[in-house]
Parts: C-alpha cells; sequence; structure tokens
C-alpha cells in the first residue's frame, strides 16, 4: 500500500481543474504570435495580395543587393583607402559564387521556411554594421545617403522575403496533408 501524496498549492487557482475538448466548440486562439500571425495569413485575403506584391518587389530589391556585391563602389566613399572587403568584392569569381550560393542553396528553402531568413540575412546585417563604423566620417553627405537608401532597399528585400514566407508557411499547414 503506496501512500500517494501530491504537494497542493491552495495559492494556484489552476490547480485541480481539469479541462475537456469537445470537438462542436471552435479552438481557442493560441497564445503564441507566430501561429495567429499563420492562421490570418492563411485566410486573409490582404496577405495574401501583400505577397504577390512581394513577388515583384522581392525580386527588385535583390538586383540591387547584387548590383553593390558586383560594383561595391556604389556604396564606398570615393575617400576610402584599399580595404579587405571592398578587395574581396572586386573578384568577380569570388562575389559570382557567392551570389550563385545564396541563389541556388537559400533562396529556395527562404520562401518556405521563415527561420532560413535568419542566418544569411543577419550576417548580411552584420556587414551593414560594418559601413558606419569603417567608413562613416570620410562619407560625404551624399554617400551616406547612398548607403541609407540602399540599406532601406535591403531591409524592404527581407520583408518582402518574409511576407512571401509567412503566407507561404500558412498556406501549407492550413492546407490537408
Amino acid at each position: 500500500e503506496q501512500d500517494d501524496e501530491v504537494d497542493v498549492d491552495e495559492h494556484d487557482p489552476d490547480w485541480g481543474t481539469e479541462s475537456v475538448r469537445n470537438a462542436d466548440v471552435p479552438r481557442s486562439p493560441s497564445p503564441y504570435l507566430r501561429d495567429r500571425v499563420f492562421a490570418w495569413s492563411a485566410r486573409s485575403v490582404l496577405a495574401h495580395r501583400a505577397r504577390s506584391v512581394s513577388w515583384v518587389v522581392g525580386p527588385i530589391c535583390y538586383l540591387v543587393c547584387v548590383a553593390v556585391l558586383v560594383f561595391p563602389d556604389l556604396i564606398r566613399p570615393a575617400a576610402a583607402e584599399s580595404d579587405a572587403f571592398s578587395w574581396l568584392l572586386q573578384l568577380p569569381p569570388l562575389t559570382l559564387l557567392v551570389v550563385a550560393a545564396y541563389s541556388a542553396f537559400v533562396k529556395p528553402l527562404i520562401v518556405v521556411v521563415l527561420e532560413a531568413l535568419v542566418v544569411p540575412h543577419g550576417l548580411a546585417l552584420l556587414g551593414f554594421a560594418v559601413w558606419p563604423v569603417a567608413y562613416w566620417d570620410i562619407a560625404t553627405g551624399g554617400e551616406r545617403v547612398t548607403y541609407g537608401a540602399f540599406f532601406a532597399v535591403f531591409l524592404l528585400y527581407l520583408v518582402a522575403l518574409s511576407i512571401i514566407c509567412i503566407v507561404n508557411e500558412a498556406d501549407m499547414e492550413a492546407s490537408p496533408a
């Protein structure tokens, strides 16, 4: 004979309550933001329209970003001396390898899995943090504006990818298996 005693916290109002799931009663919304966003995205006309626009805006922003990789002097201040980063980017085979690897391996995954955005674009954001540290003091006002505009295009690209990704993933989760 065992004596099973349970420590009861009398101050916990949820202790000892049971819940029964009734199939006829609609499920309460998930407390997780991701689940709520996916549920809304799967049924929202606005989300699907935003995805359609993102399929146009995203590639345009992508081409602008590739242009800066291929021609780094577009955002490099004229007063900047030669440095390792711009030297690496001016090697066409290396630049083309980076662009090809991103396009071939990361791009298809990004439009399906939201988490795939984090690593490659997080590294790119680190690269953006280097520019103000390295060049801000020597850049002219126009060069700073050019850098800021390019950074805004990159952020718009990330927003477009996120919208595509979220709506695609929501549609996949909502469709019957």
